[in-house]
């Protein structure tokens, strides 16, 4: 009866031991599928703080312009005055 209740065991825990090699498996795959959806993430970050910084520069020239040609009509306006 005993070495009955062994072999079972011994089966039991070849099953368990393989159980355990398929979940080692799918998580290599999960990780990798992760590490793969990681690194496309932060290349789109990347591209989109290069548009950002673009669009930065493209309002700073923008904004200075206005400036220049309001401060312009401003001295225009003094000096047609005087």
């Amino acid at each position: 009866m005993t070495e009955w209740n062994d072999d079972r065991l011994d089966e039991f825990r070849d099953r368990v031991d393989d159980g355990f090699v398929k979940v080692d498996r799918r998580f290599e795959r999960v990780e990798q599928k992760m590490d793969e959806g990681f690194s496309r993430v932060s290349a789109d970050i990347r591209e989109l703080s290069g548009r950002f910084d673009k669009l930065q520069h493209t309002l700073m020239q923008v904004s200075i312009g206005l400036a220049g040609g309001l401060i312009t009509t401003w001295l225009f306006f003094i000096v047609k005055s005087i």
